[in-house]
This record gives structure tokens, C-alpha cells and sequence, in this order.
């Protein structure tokens, strides 16, 4: 299947009023966003907290630094230092709750969010219902509440007053209104081809071009608009016409704790479809043409260059459904969103049978506790499993694997014998003995691709729970492995047609005292 290269005549003829919608709502979203939000969040909590000082414990901190006078510049960094572990995003959406109450409150005689009961609170969410206003606001309301008696500590109420079940109840009743949120559609691969093509034409816009390239990124590395507005360091490497492009985030979306926020988040992903040229060679070339090192910027139309602000979301699903009109129907482009990208990849996957449920997990940048250790430690986890991609990626380009068919159809193509599969292994003894689950533990692989161990049914072999490293049992002494470490608990027993030479963890000690290091 060759590349998706659009034409200038059809980029002409898709010109008119219908390609324009998705530009004008592109332009609406490419806005600048403020570089000092967090400054003026900040400002905004000064000046609730110092309408009743008394009521929070920060609101009097910030009032004897200098005795009774406030000082701004000390008040401001009392609460600086107060908010430092939260995100501006969640300072910003909080406080614009707690402002909205406010205006409400001086309204009805009531000095602070912070000091007013739960009767004063309960009228207020009922006046949000009667105003029909958007139902997360009451939620975010008693978010914004909880954040604050988390962060200033209240005085004069407590929260569990503050939380009763009428509140609690007119909060519910307006979320109940909230449209119902679907999940973000894959993109077809009709349109991924498209952009790959679009990347590689000269004849289009450089913009174009490398707004494109971005997309693809998210695509094929499998990251959110977000976690690649982070990432730095890209760099690709090509070797037999394969190319892999990498990049580390900082700050992604997964990392929920301080220690996983400084760590660098590895990204890797194949960067040109298979047998055609390399797409992500020539977006490096394009971001070092320009400049850009870190986060994509946004483009401002009027100036017709790029803007010292970053691309947001809404921005990139505008350029996304705007180039993606050119080659699918207008019902389906408006439906993409930046986040499509994403999911595209991860669902090619669910409907191929190459990958086992961690390497699905994996793919997305995810680990589960049994396998997290492995995953950690491996660096070349990543890489084992886009051979895997690429191999999916020639499925789909010789429609072996249609991730655009139905669900039916997919089904069909699933159960329909390959004409390059394997012997069929459903009858084995393996199958037999496997549980419900249908992929094993990480490092013992299926049948259909597995490399047995010369001589291994005439050792026994157990394997560790958490790190997943397979050792072989001590003939000496019955409670001892090989290696001298003790058996216990953390270790289960193994088939010895489970093990394969490439991709099971083996315990070098066990191997050595075993003979069988040169066979593995």
C-alpha cells in the first residue's frame, strides 16, 4: 500500500467553506495563553485568604509576618511556599471556583469562602442549579473547599460540616446533567498515512508539515499532546531501513510521585512506515529548521509565524481534523481529537495477536506491580516490543490486520487461520496447563514464538514473583537453588517447555553451575 500523497488540485478543490471550519476553530483555540497564570492564581488566593484572616491558619501566617500590617511581597511568598507542590492547572481551576463563590457570598453579607457554614454553601449550590449553570461547578465547588482545608486548614468551619448530604446531594444532582463523554476515536489509517505523506511533501507548507510530524509522534510514540509538549532530546537512528525515533519527557502525566517527576519518561517508536522513507528524519529536520527544541509552538495565522507560547490541545485537534478532511469524510474528521493519537496505536495492538497483556501495558507506558520490576531495570524493553510494531505496521500495509473494519470483520480476520502461522499449539500441553489468563508471566512466551532451552526438561526451574528471573533448583539440597539462594514463597514453579532461550530472564549463577550458559 504506497503512501497517501495529496495532490494539489484536491487541496484546492477542499478549500471552501467546509476545510474552513475546523481552521476557524483552530485560530479561536491558538489564543496565547498567559505565561503568569500560576501569578495570578496566586493573587486570587491572597486576596480570599485576606478577606477573613482569622479564618485559616495560612490567612494568619500570612498576617504576622510583619505583625498586624500585611506586607504583599512576604504575604505573596507565604502562600508561594504553601502552594509550591500543586500544578498551576489545579491552582487555577480551584481558585476560580472559590472566586465564583465569593462574588455569591459578598452578595449575602458573608465575608469568606473560608468562613461560610454549610446553610450559606447549601444556597449557593441550589442557586447554581436554578441558574443552570455547568454541572461540574457544584463538584468543583466542594473540591475546591476540601483543597483549601487541605492547604490553609480552616478555623471557624470544619469540612465534615461543610460536607453534609443535602450539599453532597445538589452537587450530585448537577453533575448528573454533564453530557455524556465518549472516548476519543481512533484515527484511520487512511488519514496516518495521509500525514506521513504530508510530512514527506515538499510542495506543502512547512508548517503543515511539522504540525503534522508532531501528531505522528504522539501516534507512534504513544503519548498525549501533553506528555510530548514536555518531552526533549529527540533524535532518531535508522538501521536496514528501519528508522526508531526517541524522545524524553519530563513531568509526563504518569508520574504521581515526586520522585517519578524528575525522572525523564523514554519515549520510542517507529518512525517511518515499513518500506517507505523515514517521516521522522524530516521532522527533526524541520524542528531544527526552526528552532523549536522542546514543545511544539503554537502558530499564529495573523503573524503567520510561529508564537513564543506552546501549541494547546484544542489547537492541535483543530489542525488535526482540519488536515484530516482531506482524505476522509467531514463526519469522521470532526469526530478526531487531539487524544485519538494516542489510542490509535495501543488499538492497533488490541486486535493483534503478536502482543501479550503486559506488552500491551508497556506499550502505553504503563507497568503492572508484578512487572514492574523487570520492565525498570530492562532498558531494551521498549525495543523488543516495536519489533513487534513494525511487524503490525507490514500487517496493516499488506491489510492483513484492517484496524478500520468492523467489528465483526475484524473477528473474522482473527479466527481465519494465517497462511505464515505456525503449526497449531491449542492442543499442547502448555495451552493444557496455562490458566485463564491467556498471556503468561513476563519473560515465559507462547507457544507460537517460543525458542526452547537445549537440555532444560532435565533440570527443574522456578521463578521469582516480582522480578520474574527463572533459576533452576538445587539436586543437592531439595529447599536451595542452584545459585545458593534459598527457596521460598516468592518463587513458583515452571514447565520447562515454557522457557525460551531469547526472552526469559535466566539466573546467570543457575545457568553457569548448570552447564547450560552456552546454550542460553
Amino acid at each position: 500500500m504506497p503512501v497517501i500523497r495529496p495532490s494539489s488540485d484536491q487541496v484546492q478543490v477542499l478549500g471552501g467553506s467546509r476545510h474552513h471550519v475546523h481552521q476557524a476553530q483552530r485560530i479561536r483555540a491558538s489564543g496565547p495563553e498567559s505565561q503568569d497564570d500560576r501569578a495570578r492564581a496566586l493573587k486570587r488566593f491572597r486576596i480570599l485568604l485576606l478577606l477573613d484572616p482569622p479564618a485559616t491558619r495560612t490567612g494568619r501566617q500570612m498576617l504576622t509576618v510583619v505583625g498586624t500590617h500585611v506586607d504583599v511581597e512576604q504575604a505573596l511568598k507565604v502562600l508561594s511556599d504553601t502552594l509550591e507542590p500543586k500544578a498551576t492547572g489545579t491552582l487555577t481551576k480551584r481558585v476560580s471556583s472559590l472566586w465564583s463563590y465569593a462574588e455569591f457570598l459578598s452578595t449575602h453579607g458573608v465575608k469568606s469562602p473560608f468562613s461560610a457554614g454549610e446553610p450559606t454553601l447549601y444556597k449557593y449550590l441550589c442557586w447554581l442549579r436554578d441558574q443552570k449553570r455547568g454541572a461540574t461547578s457544584g463538584t468543583s465547588t466542594l473540591e475546591a473547599l476540601r483543597f483549601s482545608d487541605s492547604m490553609f486548614t480552616f478555623l471557624c468551619i470544619t469540612l465534615s460540616e461543610l460536607d453534609s448530604p443535602r450539599v453532597k446531594g445538589v452537587a450530585h444532582s448537577l453533575f448528573m446533567t454533564k453530557r455524556r463523554r465518549s472516548p476519543a476515536p481512533l484515527i484511520p489509517v487512511a488519514v496516518v498515512r495521509f500525514l506521513i505523506g504530508l510530512v514527506l511533501d515538499t510542495l506543502r507548507k512547512d508548517r503543515e508539515r511539522t504540525i503534522a510530524g508532531q501528531i505522528l509522534a504522539c501516534i507512534f510514540l504513544v503519548g498525549r499532546w501533553s506528555d510530548l509538549r514536555r518531552a526533549v532530546n529527540y533524535r532518531t537512528s535508522v538501521a536496514g531501513g528501519i528508522c526508531i525515533l526517541e524522545a524524553d519527557a519530563k513531568g509526563h502525566k504518569a508520574a504521581y510521585s515526586k520522585e517519578l517527576q524528575l525522572e525523564l519518561l523514554p519515549f520510542l517508536g517507529i518512525g517511518g512506515w515499513p518500506a517507505s522513507q523515514p517521516w521522522a528524519t524530516v521532522f527533526l529536520e524541520l524542528r531544527l529548521k526552526y528552532g523549536i527544541q522542546g514543545a511544539l509552538p503554537s502558530w499564529n495565522d495573523s503573524k503567520q509565524q510561529w508564537a513564543d507560547y506552546d501549541m494547546s490541545t484544542s489547537e492541535a485537534t483543530g489542525w488535526l481534523r482540519e488536515m484530516a478532511e482531506e482524505v476522509c469524510d467531514t463526519s469522521v474528521a470532526v469526530t478526531l481529537r487531539a487524544h485519538s493519537a494516542k489510542v490509535t496505536l495501543l488499538s492497533w495492538a488490541g486486535t493483534c495477536p503478536l502482543f501479550t497483556r503486559e506488552e500491551k501495558t508497556l506499550l502505553g507506558h504503563h507497568t503492572e506491580p508484578t512487572t514492574r520490576s523487570a520492565t525498570t531495570y530492562d532498558r531494551n524493553a521498549l525495543i523488543r516490543l516495536h519489533a513487534k510494531v513494525h511487524r503490525m505496521l507490514e500487517d496493516i500495509g499488506e491489510e492483513r490486520q484492517v484496524p478500520d473494519a468492523s467489528a465483526a470483520e475484524q473477528v473474522r480476520t482473527l479466527v481465519q487461520p494465517r497462511d505464515d502461522a505456525l503449526p497449531d499449539v491449542e492442543g499442547s500441553e502448555v495451552v493444557q496447563d496455562s490458566s485463564d489468563d491467556e498471556q503468561g508471566p513476563l519473560g515465559l512466551i507462547q507457544g507460537e514464538h517460543r525458542a526452547p532451552v537445549p537440555d532444560a526438561n532435565l533440570h527443574e526451574w522456578v521463578q521469582h514473583k516480582l522480578s520474574s528471573m527463572v533459576h533452576a533448583k538445587s539436586s543437592d539440597t531439595p529447599r536451595k537453588l542452584a545459585c545458593g539462594r534459598m527457596l521460598s514463597c516468592n518463587f513458583h514453579d515452571v514447565e520447562a517447555g515454557q522457557l525460551d532461550v531469547h526472552q526469559t530472564s535466566f539466573c546467570a549463577q543457575c545457568l553457569a553451575t548448570r552447564q547450560l550458559a552456552a546454550g542460553v
